[in-house]
């Protein structure tokens, strides 16, 4: 933030902070993992995604059970295991008319296509992790009814490991 505006054509030097892009980079990745399952298996729609300094929670547009919640975990988790190829690609406008993917709305122009191997194909412009096992474990925490749906709260990697110990440590 600065006191006043920079000048046009002014130089800038930014610093990236990785730990905290490539954390936000594997919860993404992880939102639509979890959300390609939900819809394959259940006709869900992602309707919300929001990266929290505490978690992440997903919205879906239906309900689910704990079971359901915990079928959807263990066969994330199966995806990241797996470890297959994330990839990102600006399909010509004829190779778009012809993928299935899932999206929020309609899209006019280019149209830039995350694909997970063998699992979902989402249009998304999000940064995202370039293999599933660098997600590291998806641990869908917790659950609420929310608008007519479902919202579900999500870590995974460094941040679900870390909340795993503070767990453990807090019950021992």
């Amino acid at each position: 933030y600065l006191d006043t505006p920079m000048a046009v054509g002014s130089k800038v030097q930014g610093v990236l902070d990785w730990e905290t892009r490539f954390s936000r980079m594997c919860h993404h990745t992880a939102e639509h993992i979890v959300c390609s399952i939900a819809h394959r298996w259940h006709g869900m729609n992602n309707v919300g995604f929001h990266l929290g300094s505490e978690d992440v929670t997903l919205d879906l547009d239906g309900e689910l059970t704990r079971e359901q919640i915990d079928a959807i975990e263990d066969e994330a988790n199966r995806v990241v295991f797996t470890n297959v190829a994330v990839v990102a690609t600006i399909p010509t406008a004829e190779a778009l008319a012809q993928t299935t993917y899932r999206s929020k709305k309609e899209l006019d122009g280019p149209v830039r296509l995350v694909t997970i191997e063998g699992v979902d194909c989402c249009a998304c412009c999000a940064p995202h992790v370039a293999r599933t096992g660098e997600v590291g474990l998806i641990k869908l925490l917790d659950f609420i009814r929310y608008k007519g749906g479902v919202r579900i709260h999500l870590l995974c990697g460094d941040a679900a490991r870390e909340d795993y110990r503070r767990r453990y440590q807090q019950s021992a």
